[in-house]
């Protein structure tokens, strides 16, 4: 009879050993189908922040080069609007060191306005008075520089940042 419990008790070990190892094969199973559920929804939002983090990285670019040109059209010795293009063009090619030239040179748009608002005509800065305010507005076209072309959750593609400086 002694021998006879024993083996009840040998076999209720082995049974609760072998309901153990079920149960952790089974609490495995579940948590790889949890995270190949939750993957791809984290790989999504890793995407979408980079991007949105890229996108504020170029907004503030924007409003720095605005200000850059502001100052370069402020002076009195900055005759033409084609010196401040470039340096506006030069404060994005250090910026974004691997993008191409002419790829930046398409995505920014560089606007000189005088005191009326207009865009400033003939190119010629060295007709504006001194005293005068001078407005730069910068357009940067954000799908150029971009990571993830394709992500449209933002609605506004395009960056623009306008500056007013008095002439020197």
């Amino acid at each position: 009879m002694n021998g006879e419990i024993g083996l009840i008790r040998q076999s209720l070990r082995f049974g609760q050993v072998k309901m153990r190892l079920a149960q952790s094969t089974d609490r495995q199973g579940a948590a790889t189908v949890e995270a190949a559920i939750m993957l791809p929804i984290l790989v999504v939002v890793l995407l979408v922040s980079t991007d949105f983090a890229q996108y504020i990285n170029l907004a503030q670019s924007v409003t720095n080069s605005s200000r850059q040109g502001a100052r370069m059209a402020s002076r009195s010795t900055t005759e033409s609007v084609e010196l401040v293009d470039q340096a506006i063009l030069d404060f994005f090619i250090e910026t974004f060191p691997n993008t191409p030239q002419e790829v930046l040179r398409s995505a920014i748009v560089v606007e000189v306005r005088g005191d009326d608002g207009k865009a400033i005509l003939g190119r010629k800065l060295s007709e504006v008075e001194s005293g005068e305010p001078v407005g730069v507005l910068v357009k940067f076209d954000f799908d150029s520089v971009r990571w993830f072309i394709g992500l449209d959750y933002l609605g506004n593609e395009v960056r623009s940042s306008i500056t007013i400086a008095r002439r020197e």
